[in-house]
């Protein structure tokens, strides 16, 4: 029974009508392409004009004027109209050309396309000089247009332009797809992908601009020309939870344009309120023509797809699993900006953003040190940097992969963070002391570091090797890391003591003081990773206000202010610590086989039990990861921005 179902539906299939020719509006000649699940398109000869694609719903993607007028000369309004030779006004032709106002012909012989063999909904449309058009353009040749309806609902279209000259002769034009995309609402729509370029705003006597917005978002009138833009640009429709993701292949440029209301009202064949339902994204090549000789031959070609509007310009690819949560790959960013800045100024840029990240500077010096670099013109690359950092802090759920770095190095010099590892483990107190942190040489042998009643430390000559059960992901490691010595903090509670091991756990965010603010000063109580009592901070605060011309800091605002910040860090450390246990805790209950006696005085997961105390340690991964469940305890607003900062604290080698 299956097989003859089976082959009732090849039946079917086969039997399936994919190219249909047919009369349109007013009797003029239309071609309807139509796949197996329900995708159409409609196709008229006349200008080689695409006047609908429909997706498996019947939902038309295509905007069409109510008020177009399917009667030539007059081009049809809306589809993808064909400009060919020329786009705009600017040359000697009419406005866009002379193609889309054409009677093509059906190409019952064309040259090889390179398709997919899957794709059996297809049309090939040839458009030859007449005599009347060798008056207004002088040349001869060949247009070439496939119109492919794939059979997962992708529209395609590629031309093919050839110099037919005889008297070797050549000519230049220009050319456009000139896509009309229905859209819900124009104020709920952006475009992706065009950010940081530069174009050519016809509202402004095609003055030239750089993009400086994240999106292109529309609130009035757009005729833009962007140049040398991405392959890739993405068309979201937020009401309409729809995207459409436009590929073009040979076409650099792309025209972005909506007439609003008063442009609207005054178009015959538009209304007065369509263009709220229309966008047009045109793949295009304008800024520089293009130029063939006799023989030559050029191909452009654009793709339509439409998917979730769960994608965007960092993620166009509709075979990428939507709910997959993908970093912006900043390579090209960066290599953009390098080749902008050069090699030395963009070395000096990276390290400044890198020293900025790691709240090694402050964002007020950054500030000065980015422009001068920079430049104004510049400036939107960088933005569109730091905000697919930001981006890939608020989308991603796991930190960026790190490049391999060499394990069981020296202790960090005076100046530099102290480096990361895995093997931080716990011993039983010897002669007094509190803890015994176990760490690599410079040759990779173990050294125990004590940490006495004092905190002070002292080196043990040697120290057995200890067991554990766990791997640490990483030790604490923040803004303020210690300079110099290495130390370990532990903090008792009522049956617990947790250990901070390498450097001493501090508020995620710092604020370092600009030059010429005692600034050695600040940097000592930053880098103490206690807090200031009020006079002290009182102090800091006074001389940062003097430095922005602002003055009288009483006591009772910098008392405010400390109260704020250890209400906050208890906050963030009580979650750490919170998690920390409930993992202890958990190991702990694997090993109930052994008996409470047998407990006393042994190590069990790494950590030392004695009596009803619990030791162990909190790392930088339990923080990071407490951060994660609990993002909103880092700030309401800069949280993404923290929570990225210490994802690369905890990934730092």
């Amino acid at each position: 029974m299956a097989t003859v179902e089976k082959e009732e539906k090849q039946m079917e299939k086969e039997d399936f009508v994919y190219v249909e020719q047919t009369k349109g509006v007013n009797g003029l000649d239309k071609v309807i392409l139509r796949e197996v699940r329900d995708f159409s398109a409609e196709v008229y000869l006349y200008g080689g004009h695409v006047t609908s694609w429909k997706n498996e719903h019947g939902e038309e993607l295509l905007f069409v004027s109510n008020k177009a007028i399917f009667k030539p000369p007059k081009a049809i309004r809306g589809g993808i109209p064909i400009c060919f030779p020329q786009f705009g006004p600017h040359g000697t032709l009419e406005q866009h050309g002379f193609a889309r106002n054409r009677v093509w012909s059906i190409d019952n012989d064309p040259p090889p396309f390179s398709t997919n063999s899957t794709d059996k909904a297809f049309i090939d449309l040839i458009l030859k000089p007449s005599d009347e058009d060798m008056k207004l353009w002088p040349h001869k040749y060949e247009f070439r247009l496939r119109i492919t309806l794939a059979p997962g609902g992708d529209l395609k279209l590629t031309s093919r332009i050839r110099n037919m000259n005889t008297d070797g002769k050549p000519f230049t034009f220009t050319f456009a797809y000139h896509t009309y995309f229905a859209v819900t609402d124009i104020s709920e729509v952006r475009v992706e992908g065009l950010e940081t370029h530069d174009y050519l705003d016809n509202l402004r006597n095609r003055e030239r601009f750089t993009e400086q917005g994240d999106a292109i978002t529309f609130e009035s009138e757009v005729d833009k020309v962007y140049l040398s833009t991405p392959t890739k640009i993405a068309i979201l429709d937020h009401e309409r939870k729809r995207t459409f993701v436009l590929r073009k292949d040979g076409l650099p440029d792309a025209v972005v344009w909506n007439p609003w209301d008063k442009k609207a009202k005054a178009m015959a064949d538009f209304g007065d309120e369509e263009y709220k339902h229309m966008l047009c994204v045109e793949a295009a090549c304008i800024e520089k023509p293009i130029t063939l000789k006799p023989g030559e031959e050029w191909r452009g070609r654009q793709e339509l797809s439409a998917v979730p509007s769960s994608y965007c310009s960092g993620q166009l690819d509709p075979e990428t699993p939507p709910n997959r949560h993908l970093r912006i790959n900043l390579s090209e960013l960066k290599a953009r900006l390098v080749k902008r800045l050069g090699p030395e100024r963009s070395d000096q840029y990276f390290d400044c953003l890198s020293r900025l990240l790691s709240l090694r500077l402050s964002k007020f010096e950054f500030d000065k040190l980015c422009l001068k670099l920079l430049g104004k013109e510049n400036l939107p690359l960088h933005n569109q940097l730091i905000r697919a950092v930001l981006q890939n802090a608020c989308s991603a759920k796991i930190p960026p992969p790190m490049p391999g770095h060499i394990r069981g190095a020296c202790l960090a010099s005076e100046n530099e963070p102290l480096p990361l590892r895995k093997n931080s483990i716990t011993s039983p107190p010897l002669n007094g002391e509190r803890n015994l942190v176990s760490r690599p040489d410079c040759l990779g042998n173990k050294i125990g570091y004590g940490v006495l009643e004092s905190g002070t430390l002292k080196s043990c000559d040697s120290q057995k090797p200890l067991q554990h059960h766990q791997e640490l992901m990483g030790d604490i490691f923040v803004s303020g890391y210690n300079r110099g010595k290495s130390r370990a903090l532990v903090v008792e509670g009522e049956n617990n003591v947790y250990e901070f091991s390498r450097s001493q756990l501090q508020a995620p965010v710092g604020t370092p003081c600009h030059p010429g603010t005692a600034r050695s000063r600040c940097s000592r109580s930053y880098d103490s990773g206690g807090l200031l009592n009020t006079d002290s901070l009182r102090e800091q605060m006074q001389h940062i206000a003097t430095y922005q011309g602002l003055e009288g800091v009483t006591v009772d605002c910098a008392s405010l202010l400390n109260i704020g910040l250890n209400s906050y860090l208890k906050t963030l450390i009580g979650s750490c610590i919170q998690l920390a246990r409930t993992r202890s805790v958990s190991k702990l209950c694997q090993h109930r086989s052994f008996q409470r006696d047998q407990l006393q005085q042994k190590l069990v997961n790494g950590v030392f039990l004695q009596e009803d105390t619990l030791r162990f340690p909190i790392t930088m991964s339990d923080f990071k990861a407490a951060m994660e469940l609990r993002p909103q305890e880092l700030g309401e607003e800069d949280w993404p921005l923290l929570l990225e900062k210490i994802s690369v604290h905890a990934m730092k080698g």
